[in-house]
């Protein structure tokens, strides 16, 4: 299982959060769909950190892309 830990745009969070609240998490089963979701609203992410139950270790995907 993996927690992925979405920011958003402060111009966008309203259109996904409560509250315009800038993060939200979802937990996942699957890394593939991870990247859907990031892939899908990239125009409205400041950034994603995934974190892996199994081995216990955080990822920041800015880390792995020059833009989300």
């Amino acid at each position: 299982m993996y927690t992925a830990r979405f920011e958003f745009d402060s111009d966008r969070a309203s259109e996904f959060t409560i509250d315009g609240q800038y993060i939200s998490s979802m937990d996942f089963d699957l890394v593939e769909d991870i990247i859907e979701i990031t892939d899908q609203f990239q125009d409205a992410l400041v950034d994603v950190n995934v974190y892996c139950h199994e081995t216990g270790q955080t990822i920041n995907l800015s880390d792995f892309t020059f833009s989300i």
